[in-house]
């Protein structure tokens, strides 16, 4: 059996489409290797899958992980181990998905949610370095969320902290994939890009820049819910820093631009409005996967 080489970590981010693999230093945070692979979306595939690479790394780099995390687009039980609810891939709500790994192959693992990990990535090493409270939203797919406090992610008391994307804002609105009615995600998503007939954020910008009407009231809505989303942050949360990150979010300077000023509108403390700062994300597709590790580090 090879001797434990305790800087390296491995973090493991599954998505839909791909799953995001890097390594790590536990000392420096250094970066090894980094890459991504089909996601399987059967159970016993994407077991022996993560297995399969685990090992095969091991190999590679002559060592035993000194442990693996693994983030995951969806609901996480309060204990770490079972993801609860999978909203893009059914086939694995209510999956033991630690306890079906740590079967296949005995090593410390974490599993947590994608957009907690990432906030956690980026207070530790990334744009919101540095600071104490930290809060992180990402936009893609669907609107998640992370709190980090003095370098601990905070999970809830029951797992289930920072559901930002949930946050009913229009009773009355549109019908969530959750099941629920009105959530900003519906508003601040890809789902809420298309029903504007466009597929990106930067296109529905540039249309309603060149003057197109569904454009410009599309856009207008966007900034106007961001806008209302940064508020509540601050009024029931006051962070040193927001970091804004997802596939959205890499264009989005403009919408960025318009929304913190209309945020300020709704802030109630005058100290917070003046301090308000928002940034984007600064680590990139594979910060899920760098949070992940960095858990395992920490636990």
């Amino acid at each position: 059996m090879k001797n434990i080489d305790k800087n390296l970590y491995l973090g493991v981010d599954i998505g839909a489409s791909n799953t995001k693999f890097i390594i790590i230093s536990g000392k420096s945070i250094k970066t090894f290797e980094k890459f991504h692979l089909s996601t399987p979306h059967n159970k016993r595939k994407l077991v022996d899958f993560i297995v399969a690479q685990i090992k095969s790394l091991e190999i590679k780099y002559r060592t035993k992980f000194a442990g693996v995390g693994v983030a995951f687009a969806g609901i996480i039980n309060s204990s770490g181990t079972t993801i609860l609810h999978s909203p893009n891939i059914r086939e694995l709500d209510n999956f033991p998905l630690l306890r079906k790994l740590s079967a296949a192959l005995d090593r410390r693992y974490i599993l947590n949610n994608d957009a907690n990990v990432f906030a956690f990535a980026e207070a530790l090493a990334g744009a919101a370095k540095g600071a104490s409270r930290v809060v992180g939203i990402t936009l893609g797919t669907g609107m998640g969320g992370g709190f980090v406090v003095n370098k601990v992610l905070e999970k809830g008391a029951h797992g289930g902290s920072a559901e930002i994307g949930h946050t009913i804002i229009d009773p009355g609105g549109v019908k969530c994939s959750c099941g629920g009615w009105g959530h900003f995600e519906e508003h601040l998503s890809a789902r809420a890009i298309r029903r504007h007939g466009v597929k990106t954020q930067e296109e529905l910008a540039q249309r309603a820049g060149a003057g197109n009407k569904k454009a410009k009231a599309g856009f207008a809505d966007m900034i106007a819910y961001l806008g209302y989303a940064l508020a509540n942050i601050v009024n029931f949360w006051d962070p040193e820093i927001i970091v804004i990150g997802g596939g959205i979010a890499e264009d989005a300077d403009l919408l960025l631009k318009k929304a913190v000023p209309a945020a300020k509108k709704d802030i109630v403390s005058p100290e917070a409005r003046a301090a308000l700062k928002v940034k984007k994300a600064k680590l990139g597709e594979y910060a899920g996967a760098m949070g992940a590790a960095l858990l395992a580090i920490k636990k």
